[in-house]
């Protein structure tokens, strides 16, 4: 499975489900220490964990309210291409 936008150009895909989201998360303890995260401009000012996909190219962050779309290179202190290990590092702190 890839993002649809990951996928190479000559490469067959089929959709499945109606869509895959992602969620911004942060462990308590830190979110405690720092501003809160109000807009998608905020991460670039937090420790984030930045997500490496299957093309080796780093995911921007995308955020969507109404309608509107954004996308945000996030500043990262880890890069890891396993969403089960960033789950893990985020409730880390």
């Amino acid at each position: 499975m890839r993002l649809a936008e990951a996928a190479p150009q000559d490469m067959g895909a089929v959709r499945i489900g109606d869509g895959l989201r992602f969620l911004a998360v942060a462990a308590p303890p830190y979110l405690a220490e720092r501003e809160p995260l109000v807009t998608p401009e905020h991460p670039r000012n937090h420790r984030c964990i930045r997500q490496r996909l299957p093309t080796g190219k780093l995911y921007r962050w995308e955020f969507a309210k109404h309608g509107q779309e954004v996308s945000v290179d996030a500043a990262g202190v880890l890069t890891l291409d396993h969403s089960g290990l960033m789950a893990e590092a985020a409730a880390e702190g």
